[in-house]
């Protein structure tokens, strides 16, 4: 088997472009003399591995502040397709998942299952890529309490806009009292509007339109 580096013309340029031209085992093979080639060492930068990514994957460079080398060893790696989705999800290198799901490597429930996870962590654009790709939740109600104590207001938006569309009970009273307990004020703004013609009584946002009951927070709610 021939040696790639017998190739090398010893102009940087061409060489990576070469290395970039191998597959995964003749890449590792020559990965393998790196620590005492000095050369070969210089050649696969952080700007290397990027291109190999690119190459892999396609889309804009993925994210500064990572080591491509890295990322790129993560990718190779034998992991599943819902780990490998969720650890692209985890650190946004979004091409590389839209790249896996359009290529139909994923099951039903791993898309749902990433579907949460996308949501829950406020990648909204990911989320409705997903929704188009058949993502479904049973009830988005199961959701909305635990982002309004962790999450944003786009994000209790989205679950809220969705759960309506599926026509689910919203206990907006509760939602109401998370949002009061966790100082989430544009949160509670929201609720406020969106039940102004459901005629949800006036004393579960009295705390809230209170200013001196207001620095209390440790108020009990009677459900």
């Amino acid at each position: 088997m021939e040696n790639p580096t017998s190739r090398f013309l010893t102009i940087q340029d061409t060489d990576r472009l070469i290395l970039l031209e191998l597959d995964d085992v003749d890449l590792f093979n020559v990965m393998r003399v790196m620590r005492v080639n000095m050369y070969i060492a210089e050649l696969c930068d952080d700007p290397f591995w990027n291109a190999r990514i690119k190459r892999m994957y396609g889309g804009d460079k993925l994210k500064s502040g990572f080591s491509y080398r890295e990322i790129y060893k993560q990718l190779r790696c034998q992991m599943s397709v819902y780990s490998l989705l969720y650890y692209c999800l985890i650190n946004e290198f979004f091409p590389i998942i839209y790249y896996e799901i359009d290529k139909g490597v994923c099951i039903p429930v791993e898309i749902d299952d990433l579907y949460v996870e996308a949501f829950t962590n406020g990648e909204l654009d990911l989320a409705e890529y997903l929704i188009g790709k058949g993502a479904h939740v049973e009830y988005y109600s199961d959701y909305i309490e635990n982002n309004v104590n962790h999450g944003t207001l786009r994000v209790v938006e989205f679950l809220i806009e969705r759960a309506n569309r599926q026509g689910e009970d919203i206990r907006y009273e509760t939602l109401a009292a998370e949002a009061i307990s966790q100082n989430k004020d544009d949160i509670l703004q929201y609720i406020i509007k969106k039940t102004e013609d459901q005629k949800i009584p006036m004393e579960w946002f009295s705390i809230y339109l209170d200013a001196s009951v207001r620095t209390d927070r440790n108020i009990e709610y009677d459900y």
